[in-house]
């Protein structure tokens, strides 16, 4: 941006009318900084209702799967034995995954989303992007991950 003389000028962060923002709207915006985050609880509410709903289909897949009856054949039971061990791990690892959403859900309707349920700190708006069902900010889930001796 440059001013009348053509020199480069810094844009204007609050303004009175256009290209930035209105003294009112920064008023606002400062009496209830939540209203973007309230925006955020209803897109990972929706995403996570749609992510719980396809993890049940996948484990109802997999239950199917599982529930079929064995094959005479001695070999193809083996074989089937293998793919069922498979089948259960991955089964297992789905109830965890839909466990992190329901416990999400339950954060979003008891108003504790997007905090740290270990240090109470507010996890990122990225962080919930890429993660809605996390429940730990980036730093306690690196030492959680990552524990120092």
């Amino acid at each position: 941006m440059r001013d009348e003389q053509g020199t480069k000028a810094e844009k204007p962060f609050v303004t009175g009318t256009g290209g930035g923002f209105s003294l009112l709207s920064v008023f606002l915006l400062l009496q209830a900084p939540d209203r973007e985050i309230g925006m955020n609880h209803a897109t990972a509410k929706a995403r996570l209702e749609a992510s719980l709903v396809e993890l049940e289909a996948r484990l109802t897949n997999i239950s199917r799967d599982l529930a079929e009856p064995p094959d005479p054949d001695w070999d193809e039971q083996a074989i089937a034995q293998e793919d069922d061990q498979a089948l259960e791990h991955q089964g297992s690892l789905i109830e965890q995954e839909i466990t992190s959403v329901r416990r999400a859900l339950g954060r979003i309707e008891d108003g504790t989303y997007g905090i740290c349920v270990r240090c109470g700190e507010k996890i990122s708006p990225e962080r919930l992007k890429a993660r809605p069902e996390a429940a730990l900010c980036i730093a306690c889930a690196r030492s959680a991950a990552y524990p120092t001796v």
